[in-house]
């Protein structure tokens, strides 16, 4: 993580970038710092939330609204992240724009919103989504999304599942 600050940061401090490079340092940035619990993610995820929205573009709505839900779930506001993961959700429902669905599906689903999986959703979104907190875990950890496969663990009542998703 300390490289990847490192990286968004120099981006973030360049003069000329274009929107397209600041967007996804800016998302990089504000998503890390949420998941640090630092007070300077809001700033970082509003700013790439007005690039996205003035692209109109599901690819860059998707992910911001996905990682905006993230953030307001750390932070303590499930609401927030609701209304986040459903922004952005609806919307690639009415596009079909359906690779985008499962995150902000897993950001509903992890805070009430949506009681059952989106038909088809398949990988590891769909595994936990579908009670299969284990499988989940072990796909996220094999391509090396670890933080992921924390999150996934978290859906355990284990207590050895749930030590090592803190650790």
């Amino acid at each position: 993580w300390a490289a990847a600050r490192r990286q968004a940061d120099a981006v973030l401090a360049a003069d000329a970038v274009p929107p397209g490079t600041r967007f996804y340092a800016l998302l990089a940035a504000g998503r890390m710092r949420a998941r640090l619990g630092e007070d300077d993610a809001t700033p970082l995820l509003d700013e790439a939330l007005e690039i996205a929205q003035g692209s109109a573009s599901i690819a860059f709505l998707g992910p911001t609204r996905a990682a905006r839900a993230e953030a307001a779930w750390l932070a303590g506001d499930p609401e927030q992240a609701v209304v986040e993961a459903r922004a952005a959700y609806d919307l690639a429902l009415e596009r079909g724009l359906h690779w985008s669905l499962p995150e902000l599906a897993t950001w509903r689903w992890t805070c009430g919103d949506l009681p059952d999986p989106p038909r088809n959703l398949t990988g590891p979104y769909g595994l936990l989504m579908r009670g299969d907190w284990a499988t989940a875990t072990t796909a996220w950890d094999a391509i090396g999304y670890r933080y992921e496969g924390a999150r996934a663990r978290l859906a355990s009542t284990d207590e050895t599942a749930l030590r090592d998703a803190l650790a």
